[in-house]
């Protein structure tokens, strides 16, 4: 009884999200297929990743700031220009028995200035020197971050690229076993109706149906999953589904035929 209703339970939550899944099957678009192989995958998710641009902007803001703080052992050169335009003015004259006039103030309206000088640091009290050093530090860490930026990279689109292949092969596998379950839960039937199987072995093979139709819900949801994180990571449209090689691309889901598994719910009748 109890496993009954665990099924019926399991049924009732399966059936509607289906029905939901359909739904929304038959409203959204065709999804557009890409094949990618793993080396593909990682490269695209580089190119596309914004945390590796954000870590090589620093990188290079880190050389900059070394290149600066190493400036500052070099001498400076201030040059300067400046001009001034003054209103007119009547000049200043002064004119002395015995001598020649002579201007005091003369108008001169248009002034011109210009300002050269050389610095050069004889002693800084190691401020150059410790600036340099901690830019160099800082290059180094710059540069480590963006090593490590790309192993997560990798490794998490690794990571996603082979779940999704394995979420899609368990999957496939377990399509094939719900159909075998079938045809094992047919035979359980006919040999119930022929008196020749008891109740409880045909409830016994419905349950690992169910139990097997359960677990390749799972296994699609994590095949859902994955392709969306891998879309996510290469930048692929929402409606792109990836496609890991083009063998895998072509197989079907139709299950195989394959002899029924025999297990607990097989065994033969118990004579009266």
């Amino acid at each position: 009884m109890n496993r009954s209703v665990v099924r019926l339970a399991a049924l009732m939550v399966a059936l509607p999200q289906a029905g939901w899944a359909a739904a929304s099957d038959r409203d959204a678009p065709a999804p557009e297929a890409v094949r990618l192989s793993l080396a593909e995958t990682i490269d695209r998710a580089r190119a596309h990743s914004a945390r590796l641009a954000q870590l090589s902007a620093l990188e290079t803001a880190a050389d900059a700031a070394l290149r600066g703080a190493r400036a500052n052992r070099l001498p400076t050169l201030d040059v300067g220009t400046s001009y001034t335009r003054n209103s007119n003015v009547p000049e200043l004259t002064i004119a002395l028995p015995g001598m020649d006039p002579r201007t005091i103030f003369p108008n001169i309206p248009d002034n011109f200035r210009a300002r050269a000088g050389l610095g050069v640091a004889l002693y800084t009290g190691g401020r150059v020197e410790g600036g340099i050093t901690a830019a160099e530090h800082s290059r180094a860490a710059a540069a480590r971050d963006v090593e490590g930026g790309v192993q997560d990279l990798v490794l998490e689109a690794s990571t996603a690229y082979w779940q999704l292949v394995t979420s899609r092969e368990s999957a496939r596998v377990l399509a094939e076993a719900v159909a075998s379950y079938e045809a094992h839960l047919k035979e359980s039937r006919d040999r119930f109706d022929y008196g020749m199987a008891a109740r409880n072995e045909v409830l016994a093979v419905q349950v690992q149906r169910d139990r097997a139709e359960l677990n390749r819900l799972v296994a699609v949801n994590s095949a859902e999953i994955a392709n969306a994180n891998l879309i996510r990571l290469v930048g692929l449209s929402p409606n792109a589904r990836r496609r890991t090689s083009k063998r895998s691309s072509r197989r079907r889901w139709a299950p195989a035929p394959r002899s029924p598994p025999f297990g607990r719910a097989s065994r033969p009748p118990r004579r009266a």
